[in-house]
C-alpha cells in the first residue's frame, strides 16, 4: 500500500504519519525506494503492512506492520536487503554530473575530411603526394602516416568514413574534449598506418580516415574507467562499454573491402589511449588550456605533413 506526501503540508509534519496506532510497530526505512522494494518484499509473504513518511517528516520513510507480524516482517526486510546487496547498486554520482555528450566539432572534422576528399580532384598531386607508400615510408617520408588519414579513393569510400566519423568523433570529443580528442583522432590514424605497414610484407599503399575513426570508437570503450576508483562495482560500466565497442568494431572493422590491419591498428591505439585520457578528471580535460594546447598541437602536426608533402 503506497502512500505519498501529500503536498498540501509542505514541510509540516503530518501527526498521523508520526503517531502509530496501538498494536503497531515501525521499521524504518533508507529512502522511498528502499521502502517500496521491501514493501514487495513483505508483500510477497502476505504481510500486512502499510508505507508511511516521506523527506520532509521527520525520520524518512518507514514501514508499519501489526505488532504480531513484526518479528516475520523484520526477518524478511534484512533477508531481502541482504540478497540484493550486491546487486542493489547504483552508478556513482559522476555518472550522472557528466554524462556522455556530443561534440559538433566531431563534424566539422568531417567537414575538412570532406573537403580533403574533393581536392585531389582538382589537383592529383595531393594524392600522390601524401598517400601512404611503404617504400617511400622506409626512404624517410615519414610525414604519409598522418597526411593519409586525410585522403579517400572514392567517393564512396569517403561518405562510409564520415557516416561513422560524424558520430564517432562527436562522441569522443564530447566525453574527452574537442582538443585531447582531435589528437586522438590523428595519434589513432597514425596508429592504424603504422599497423598496416608492420602487418604487410610486400609493397604497400593506403590511405583513408578509418583508422581514425575506429580509434575513435575505441576510446570510448574505456571512458569510465575513472569511476572505478570512486566504486569498484563500477567495473560494470567499463565492461558494458567495451563489450559494445568491441561488437561495433566487428561490424565495422571487418569488412572485406577495407584495410582490416589499419583498422585494428587504430582500434588498439584507441583503447589504450581512451584508458590513460580516461583515468583523467573530464572537467581538467575539458578545460580552455588543454582544448586550446592539443588542437594547436594537432592542426601544426597536420599543416607541417602537408607543408612537407606538397613541397
Amino acid at each position: 500500500m503506497d502512500e505519498r506526501p501529500d503536498p498540501s503540508f509542505g514541510d509540516r509534519e503530518r501527526p498521523e504519519r508520526t503517531a502509530l496506532r496501538p498494536g503497531y510497530a515501525r521499521i524504518p526505512m533508507s529512502d522511498y525506494r528502499d521502502a517500496m522494494d521491501c514493501s514487495l518484499a513483505l508483500t510477497s509473504q502476505e504481510i500486512v503492512h502499510h508505507v508511511k513518511g516521506s523527506e520532509a517528516v521527520s525520520g524518512g520513510y518507514y514501514l508499519t506492520v501489526k505488532e504480531t507480524d513484526y518479528r516475520q516482517a523484520q526477518d524478511t526486510v534484512e533477508r531481502f536487503r541482504r540478497e540484493n546487496r550486491a546487486s542493489d547498486w547504483r552508478p556513482p554520482p559522476v555518472l550522472t554530473q557528466t554524462p556522455l555528450l556530443f561534440s559538433w566539432a566531431g563534424f566539422i572534422w568531417c567537414l575538412l575530411l570532406g573537403i580533403f576528399g574533393y581536392l585531389p580532384t582538382v589537383r592529383p598531386a595531393i594524392r600522390e603526394g601524401g598517400i601512404l607508400d611503404s617504400e617511400l615510408v622506409a626512404d624517410g617520408q615519414i610525414w604519409r602516416i598522418l597526411t593519409a588519414t586525410m585522403l579517400h579513393d572514392d567517393v564512396a569510400h569517403l561518405f562510409s568514413n564520415l557516416s561513422l566519423g560524424v558520430l564517432f568523433f562527436g562522441l569522443m570529443m564530447g566525453r574527452f574534449g574537442v582538443g585531447p580528442g582531435l589528437l586522438g583522432i590523428l595519434l589513432t590514424g597514425a596508429a592504424g598506418n603504422l599497423f598496416g605497414l608492420l602487418m604487410h610484407d610486400e609493397p604497400y599503399r593506403g590511405l583513408g580516415a578509418s583508422g581514425a575513426v575506429m580509434g575513435a570508437l575505441g576510446m570510448l570503450g574505456p571512458h569510465a574507467i575513472r569511476w572505478i576508483r570512486q566504486d569498484p562495482r563500477a567495473y560494470r560500466i567499463v565492461v558494458g562499454s567495451l563489450m559494445a565497442v568491441v561488437m561495433l568494431f566487428a561490424w565495422f572493422g571487418f569488412s572485406p573491402h577495407s584495410d582490416v590491419m589499419a583498422h585494428t591498428g587504430g582500434f588498439l591505439a584507441g583503447l589504450v589511449l581512451g584508458v590513460i585520457l580516461g583515468l583523467v578528471d573530464e572537467r581538467e580535460l575539458k578545460r580552455t588550456r588543454w582544448n586550446a594546447l592539443g588542437s594547436l598541437v594537432a592542426l601544426a602536426a597536420l599543416l607541417s605533413a602537408w607543408g612537407v608533402a606538397l613541397n
